[in-house]
Order: structure tokens, then C-alpha cells, then sequence
């Protein structure tokens, strides 16, 4: 559990609020290290906050160290799901019983394609990934987790994905 101390002001309180949950949600470096050391606020947080509205988001954690591994598996999946008689959806973290169809599911997954998010539907700003993308980086180098194959939707065809794909379907 994440205990905070913070000052009376409501203001202050609604503020640091925000900022922790942008970044437990992206775990952006950009975000939240100037609380980390004590240091003033110098972003402006609603611009990250803007950006995650207007649909069904995976979390960037998953965007960015997990699914898109196996983006051919994920987007199966994806499009067999998005086929079932979905009415609502209820995540198991913030708003939940949400009033989407099967179609919107499927749009949550489209970072995993070429073309990728479409305007309109939730995309975390990169300055708030940076964090992320550090640690991709890191872990790659490790061997802890494998580099990404092709996006499906571009100049690649699903069998050259998938060869490149350490799951192979």
C-alpha cells in the first residue's frame, strides 16, 4: 500500500494525487522524478492525463515490455475476443463497468500495428514512456526479454512476424 504524507491544501493534495497515479499508470521517469528528490514541480500534468482519455487503454507496461513480443498471438486474440457479445467491460483498477462493444476492445490493441493508435483513442505522451523505454532497452541487453519482431500492417508478412517472433504460434 503507498502511503503519502501531504500538506492540508486541497490543491496540493489533488495535485500530487494526479501526479502518482500518472505515474504508477506509465511509470514515467518524466512524470514523477521531481517528487522523487523533493524537487518543485516543473511539468504541467494534464497534457498526459489528456492524452489517456477516449477509450480502452492496455497499460503501457503491457504495451511496451510484453505484448508487443508476440504482436501476431496478441492481436489473434484480440479479434477473437472482440467478436464475443460484449455489452461492458469491468477492469479490475479505476472506472470501472465501462460501456464498450467488442469492437472498442479490438481499437485497445492497435499500438500493436504498423499504423498504430488512431487519433482519438487513448495514447501515453512519450516524454511520460521515456522510463520504459529505458528499461526495454536494458532488458534486451540482459536477455531477459526479446527484442520486438515487425508490426503486423506493414512491409513484413505474418509468417516473416512470426519467424521473428520468439513464441511462435
Amino acid at each position: 500500500m503507498l502511503r503519502i504524507a501531504i500538506g492540508p491544501r486541497e490543491k496540493t493534495r489533488k495535485r500530487l494525487l494526479l501526479t502518482c497515479c500518472v505515474f504508477c499508470f506509465c511509470f514515467g521517469k518524466s512524470s514523477f522524478i521531481c517528487f522523487c528528490f523533493g524537487r518543485d514541480w516543473v511539468r504541467d500534468d494534464r497534457p498526459s492525463f489528456d492524452a489517456l482519455k477516449g477509450g480502452l487503454l492496455v497499460a503501457p507496461i503491457l504495451q511496451t515490455l510484453i505484448l508487443n513480443r508476440t504482436p501476431i498471438q496478441v492481436l489473434d486474440f484480440a479479434d477473437t475476443v472482440s467478436k464475443w457479445d460484449i455489452e461492458r467491460i469491468i477492469p479490475a483498477h479505476f472506472k470501472n463497468d465501462l460501456k464498450y462493444n467488442g469492437e472498442d476492445y479490438r481499437k485497445a490493441f492497435s499500438f500493436l500495428e504498423d499504423k498504430g493508435v488512431p487519433a482519438g483513442l487513448p495514447k501515453p505522451l512519450e516524454a511520460d514512456l521515456q522510463f520504459l523505454r529505458e528499461s526495454e532497452v536494458g532488458l534486451i541487453e540482459s536477455g531477459s526479454i526479446v527484442a520486438c519482431p515487425p508490426l503486423p500492417g506493414g512491409k513484413f508478412t505474418r509468417d516473416e512476424i512470426l519467424a521473428q517472433t520468439f513464441l511462435r504460434s
